[in-house]
């Protein structure tokens, strides 16, 4: 500050820093570390984090989860448009609590945390009709700038238990 000679404050001093802008970029930066920006789903490093907490709790509590991997193929070129469509397919799982995610190179993964199934064979059968009907619903007919395109759709279906030391090893 500058004070006057009798020791009165007369004004402060100081720097102001529009930091808007760098406040901005690192919130974008962050939302691309944890979603994938073409498809607005969680990224592969969310859902792995997600997935490894969600395993951790299922083995301590001895409560069932599974992973879905889907691998979509046949995609028309370019592909954006079509990864973006196909995507927006997986709004009933996200609606019924799984969490979805682009894994990259045309995968998906879901995580299906039914923590009121008592064990993994009572998690089985909704994993299961959940993967059926992701099968469904993704290898249904893909219409893009009036071309109507087919795609093939792998899936696996990986139940948490303790051989799984995490995500990442289930997705394997």
């Amino acid at each position: 500050g500058v004070y006057s000679s009798q020791g009165e404050l007369l004004a402060i001093e100081g720097f102001v820093t529009d930091i808007s802008q760098q406040s901005s970029i690192e919130q974008l930066a962050g939302r691309e570390q944890w979603f994938e920006s073409r498809t607005g789903l969680v990224g592969r490093m969310m859902f792995e984090r997600l997935a490894g907490h969600v395993l951790q709790h299922a083995q301590r509590y001895h409560l069932p989860c599974a992973i879905l991997w889907l691998r979509v193929s046949g995609w028309p070129a370019p592909a954006e448009a079509a990864l973006v469509a196909v995507a927006a397919r997986f709004g009933a799982v996200r609606g019924a609590g799984g969490t979805v995610a682009y894994l990259g190179e045309y995968q998906f993964g879901v995580l299906l945390s039914d923590f009121g199934a008592a064990d993994a064979l009572g998690l089985l059968p909704s994993a299961a009709s959940a993967a059926r009907a992701l099968v469904e619903r993704l290898g249904e007919p893909l219409e893009i700038d009036g071309v109507v395109h087919s795609l093939a759709v792998a899936c696996g279906i990986a139940i948490g238990a303790p051989r799984y030391a995490d995500a990442p090893a289930m997705l394997e």
